[in-house]
């Protein structure tokens, strides 16, 4: 099972994390220096399935994935994207729990993130409106999230669904240019790699796109 590996914290780190949290008292602030923990990710799989989770992930910098693998199948779907500044939902949830994680998070790109012990949760949850607000609006739009991409598998078509991916990753990574493999679009998707290429070829065909290894250019979506 993977476990995480941490390098400490710096005042920079602190300063980051003030500007989620706006109000926190400088005291507070000084306690938590010898317990928030960042780590510095390049690898693909941050938190597999089943891993118990310690603290509550901030992300500082970089883009994260979140998927739910079914049990029987070992079939993946893409539930949403974590980008700077944002939260998983599912982790708090199992960090008040004190449970494992259900899902698998993988990281887009390098991405360095902000873990809060579990202990600070309830206290910071009762005296902090800020902290409370953001907890809320971090459940809200991750359930929002997770209605559209029940829509989306329930009434929408394969190729809708895969253009609207593409805009998606070209959101993230911030160009046209997109970095991604026919297979990874495929289990984001749960499709197959061989039907998502043939569609990513129609909509070159169409000079939506120009296909090359690894990079999807997004001409006209």
């Amino acid at each position: 099972m993977k476990q995480p590996i941490y390098d400490g914290t710096n005042e920079d780190e602190c300063e980051y994390y003030d500007n989620v949290v706006m109000d926190l008292q400088t005291q507070t602030m000084d306690k938590l220096k010898e317990k928030l923990k960042k780590d510095k990710y390049s690898t693909k799989i941050i938190i597999d399935p089943g891993m118990p989770i310690p603290f509550v992930p901030l992300i500082i910098s970089g883009s994260l994935r979140v998927l739910k693998q079914d049990e029987k199948t070992g079939h993946e779907l893409l539930l949403y994207y974590l980008k700077a500044g944002e939260t998983c939902a599912t982790s708090l949830s199992c960090c008040m729990h004190k449970g494992e994680s259900e899902v698998e998070v993988m990281s887009e790109e390098a991405s360095t993130l902000l873990g809060i012990p579990i202990e600070y949760l309830d206290k910071w949850t009762h005296d902090y409106p800020e902290w409370r607000e953001f907890i809320m609006m971090t459940y809200q739009k991750r359930f929002d999230e997770l209605l559209e991409t029940i829509n989306s598998v329930a009434f929408s078509q394969l190729d809708e669904r895969l253009i609207k991916h593409l805009k998606e990753l070209s959101s993230i990574q911030k160009t046209k240019m997109v970095s991604t493999s026919h297979q990874e679009i495929a289990t984001n998707l749960n499709s197959s790699r061989e039907v998502i290429s043939r569609l990513l070829k129609q909509m070159e065909k169409r000079e939506m796109v120009k296909l090359s290894r690894n990079v999807i250019e997004l001409t006209n979506l």
